[in-house]
């Protein structure tokens, strides 16, 4: 909360509306600063509420006024009601809900503020709405002696419970699983889950106005002049210490930072306004009164808002600001020295990795060696087999009709150049090699016979078709002698 700012807000019967900004002084006491005094109203002001920016406040003048403190704007009226407006609640920053003595409740929506959903709740008037903490609820009693329970998703009455009595106050618990009904100086505890009073309790003087601190423990202050702690589930008054000299007008609760703490903002019909300080650990014990002020006035309600405040940082002195700058060059300088050590480090790092980089490439170049050799070992395979085939081949003589086709002399292969294969650059398949020594083809008998498909190049060597763009690319190779044996002779085929 040291942060925050708090603003405490209370209406009069005067039909002024008077602000007030609460600080926190060094022992820990309260001042108090008036930040605003506006005649709201032409009556006197009954109800007020405050969420996020916005502010409302309703009288017996029929009307309620809107502000917009961020903005310290007057956002206008809102004339809806035909009697006094007697109860005023907000849900969250979303919903605005205004209760009055026609019997009508009205939903607005804070976008605009138009008006949403009209219910016709009590016909003798409504004296208090109460919203439940996730907004799908409300409760409204009235003049009519009738606790109504609304469906605000459907927008229409769900239950009716008749009280009896005309019901001053209703409200929800924190956590909605509770709600307590005003009956002059009793109050009804009603359960949720059974929709029934788990007991009463009474405070021999007419209640005006109470406040949750915990889940479980309620402020409750009335005539009586007196501020009174109830555990509402142990059954129990904790405590009860004089706050004023009058009826006690509005309770309303300030969460600290700390959890043990609470401040609790007491609002009277004498004028003052005053913050107690309790001790959730030791609520037995007279709460501490920490700060008040006297408006002058016959406050009639109040509420409490609480922002952020802008935090402005001082300026140091001269002296300590050439210290600081000192010290943040020499940091600075170790800062630089760290960052060039760092890069050196880098620098070797990745020298390391470019290292083990080259190891790995070496590895990966020995590898396709020893691929390529295997390539080599299976290639001449294949050529020497290629090579029985064709001698097999030669040996059986076929004799064709001269008639069928031209006679082709493929001539002696003695007397043409001998081209080596260069197989560490072989590149052709398995075609490659039938294109070089022959391909098969049937004869008119069924025989097999093996012939060489014959490409003569300029200087009348017989090469294959891809040996030949290899040459013209640069990439032709010399036959190998593995391919062409010393002292063997081709032998001379007449075909048709």
């Amino acid at each position: 909360m040291a942060n925050k700012k708090i603003e405490i807000i209370v209406g009069t019967s005067e039909n002024y509306l008077v602000g007030y900004k609460v600080d926190v002084q060094k022992n820990g006491e309260l001042s108090f600063n008036i930040i605003f005094a506006e005649r709201a109203h032409s009556a006197c002001i009954r109800q007020l509420c405050v969420s996020g920016k916005y502010l409302a406040s309703g009288g017996a003048d029929e009307m309620i006024k809107l502000y917009d403190l961020y903005k310290s704007k007057d956002l206008g009226w809102l004339e809806k009601h035909e009697g006094t407006v007697t109860s005023l609640a907000f849900h969250k920053t979303n919903y605005l809900f205004s209760g009055s003595e026609d019997g009508k409740i009205c939903i607005y929506k804070t976008a605009g503020f138009k008006c949403e959903k009209t219910l016709f709740a009590h016909p003798g008037g409504v004296t208090c709405i109460s919203v439940h903490p996730t907004g799908k609820l409300a409760l409204s009693v009235g003049n009519d002696k009738k606790l109504c329970t609304w469906n605000l998703i459907k927008g229409r009455r769900a239950y009716v419970t008749h009280v009896g009595v005309v019901a001053d106050l209703v409200l929800w618990n924190p956590t909605g699983v509770n709600f307590l009904v005003v009956k002059g100086s009793c109050i009804d505890i009603y359960e949720v889950s059974s929709g029934k009073v788990k007991h009463s309790v009474d405070f021999k003087e007419r209640i005006q106005t109470l406040v949750f601190i915990t889940e479980d423990i309620v402020a409750v202050g009335g005539e009586g002049k007196n501020i009174c702690l109830y555990d509402i589930t142990n059954q129990i008054e904790i405590v009860q210490w004089p706050a004023h000299s009058m009826r006690i007008k509005s309770l309303k609760k300030i969460a600290r930072t700390a959890v043990e703490e609470v401040w609790l903002v007491s609002a009277s019909t004498d004028g003052f306004i005053k913050v107690w300080k309790l001790e959730l650990l030791s609520l037995q014990k007279k709460p501490r009164l920490i700060g008040k002020v006297d408006i002058s006035c016959r406050i009639t309600c109040m509420d409490i808002r609480i922002s952020r405040q802008k935090v402005t940082i001082k300026k140091e002195e001269e002296g300590e600001e050439d210290a600081k700058d000192a010290n943040d060059g020499e940091e600075v300088d170790d800062v630089k020295e760290s960052h060039d050590e760092e890069e050196e480090e880098e620098e070797e790092e990745e020298i390391e990795k470019s290292g083990d980089e080259e190891e790995e490439e070496d590895d990966l170049d020995d590898e396709d060696d020893i691929e390529d050799e295997e390539d080599k070992e299976d290639l001449e395979g294949e050529v020497e087999g290629l090579e029985k085939l064709e001698d097999d081949s030669d040996s059986q003589e076929s004799y064709l009709e001269e008639d069928d086709f031209e006679e082709e002399d493929f001539g002696d292969m003695e007397d043409t150049k001998k081209e080596e294969i260069d197989v560490n650059d072989l590149e052709s398949s398995e075609e490659e090699a039938e294109d070089i020594v022959g391909k098969k083809r049937n004869d008119a008998n069924g025989k097999e016979v093996k012939t060489t498909v014959k490409q003569k190049g300029k200087n009348g060597n017989v090469q294959g078709k891809k040996a030949q763009k290899r040459k013209k690319k640069g990439k032709g190779k010399p036959l190998s002698n593995k391919n062409s044996p010393s002292g063997q002779k081709t032998k001379k085929m007449k075909m048709k």
